[in-house]
């Protein structure tokens, strides 16, 4: 394992052929934070895998042929993380385990990597600056509530690049059902009611953070 205490400098991570991992920590004992942004420059001496992460788990594994050398930005928002790689929004995925506190890092395995340039961002407390990060590569936010009181909102990404679509699934639990619905501060219950099939429906040509409140009420009060 390689620790870093400053942000700057660079690095090599060699775990060829190993079934170790080879880490690397940013400043990892005074950072610890559940929203983050670390940033890097990395280059890649062989065909394979090569996972960035937080305490080592929860990884993205690009392929990349050798020498390859990207610019690499990783956004956490408790759970939520998203990739961007050479300035394009690449993927984001939800890891419910990592949805705390956490520090940031890189790891390696059965690969070799060189980082540099590298630096970490506390986003603590400062949802508008993740957005902000986030718009600078065309890409925004689908946000929900972390709990729903009497169901559930699945979605088919928590983030997409500009104009591109999201399909919903709203679910209600046993004995509830919808009564309510509303997007980005606007009531659009009866608007998209009709719309939707099997509790899913699609928000077409995504251009800006969207937050999706829904609505469950026991069916006894609804009676």
């Amino acid at each position: 394992n390689l620790y870093g205490k400053n942000p700057s400098g660079a690095g090599v991570m060699d775990a060829l052929n190993q079934t170790e991992c080879s880490t690397f920590y940013l400043d990892a004992m005074s950072m610890r934070a559940k929203s983050q942004a670390l940033y890097s420059t990395l280059s890649f001496y062989r065909d394979g895998a090569y996972a960035w992460n937080y305490k080592g788990e929860g990884y993205f594994t690009p392929e990349y042929k050798d020498g390859k050398s990207v610019t690499y930005t990783v956004i956490k928002d408790g759970g939520n993380f998203y990739y961007v790689v050479d300035g394009v929004f690449l993927m984001s995925k939800y890891i419910s385990y990592l949805s705390g506190a956490t520090c940031p890092g890189f790891f390696a395995l059965d690969a070799k990597a060189t980082f540099s340039d590298y630096s970490a961002e506390d986003l603590s407390n400062n949802d508008a600056k993740i957005d902000e990060i986030l718009a600078s590569f065309g890409t925004y936010r689908i946000k929900t509530p972390e709990t729903v009181t009497g169901g559930a909102v699945e979605l088919s990404a928590n983030a997409v690049k500009s104009g591109e679509d999201v399909t919903v699934t709203l679910l209600p639990s046993s004995g509830f059902v919808l009564t309510g619905l509303s997007i980005d501060g606007s009531d659009k219950y009866d608007e998209i009611l009709p719309k939707m099939q099997n509790g899913s429906f699609t928000i077409e040509n995504v251009t800006a953070t969207t937050t999706i409140l829904p609505t469950f009420t026991r069916v006894r009060d609804t009676v």
